[in-house]
């Protein structure tokens, strides 16, 4: 299925009125989530059973992973969104940091980790609350359904905010094809309502050999480090737009 804003007649409302609209490129996907619905809207589609919960509630993406999993409890929404060098920009919000965690891929293969064929790949940004002692935002891989960290904001010069339960986070990520082996991708994240920073909290390249070149999906992740708990702890996404890039890095 098409994107939605790539429909005929589509005319996507912007979610944003600071400028990203006017300088940045075309767009290619845009979703506001504005109508409640027991699933997510179209092009949307959950990935090997992966999601206990996976709603629109209040105008906002609601998700939940299964309390198992294999190798560890992730739920994953995946949509038919042609990315290779792109802007994407989205709005988060988790129950519980101690917990929680909200991934977004692009170049993404429709794979969930191991448990799909093929194996899922991708590139990702990953904001994540305190449970692994790291909170803030980091940048991964994933290449024959293996997730990898492979550059966090703790290590840069202007690490990012410890997210905190609760509480609505915008995301910037970018990534562009440097060369024919080489990815070169950055992530800012800051509260809602405040100004975009300047400065970009983590920033790094991949050469990752099968990510190199290549166009794949978008999906959304969901972690929840004990989903096993009475009390479930839930992430939100909304406001997502995905743009063609327009700056060189």
């Amino acid at each position: 299925m098409a994107p939605l804003s790539a429909m005929a007649g589509a005319s996507p409302v912007p979610l944003f009125q600071d400028g990203f609209e006017a300088s940045c490129g075309a767009l290619l996907y845009v979703e506001s989530f504005d109508t409640d619905a027991s699933v997510w809207p179209l092009p949307w589609l959950e990935l090997a059973d992966s999601a206990e919960v996976a709603d629109v509630v209040a105008g906002e993406a609601r998700l939940r992973p299964v309390p198992s999993g294999n190798p560890y409890p992730l739920a994953r929404m995946a949509a038919d969104v042609s990315t290779t060098d792109v802007d994407v920009r989205f709005r988060l919000r988790m129950d519980d940091a101690s917990r929680n965690g909200v991934g977004f891929y692009v170049r993404q293969n429709g794979g969930h980790m191991l448990n799909t064929v093929p194996h899922g790949s991708g590139y990702a940004v990953f904001v994540e609350g305190t449970f692994t002692g790291r909170p803030g935002v980091g940048l991964w891989r994933e290449e024959d359904g293996i997730e990898t960290l492979f550059a966090h904001s703790d290590t840069s010069p202007v690490p990012a905010v410890a997210p905190q339960s609760g509480v609505d986070y915008e995301v910037r990520y970018q990534v562009r094809q440097v060369d024919a082996a080489t990815t070169a991708l950055r992530a800012r994240v800051w509260p809602s309502g405040d100004a975009e920073p300047v400065a970009w909290h983590v920033e790094a390249t991949s050469t990752q050999f099968d990510l190199q070149g290549i166009s794949g999906g978008i999906a959304i992740d969901s972690w929840d480090s004990n989903p096993g708990s009475i009390t479930p702890a839930h992430t939100f996404v909304d406001n997502i737009e995905v743009r063609e890039l327009c700056e060189v890095f």
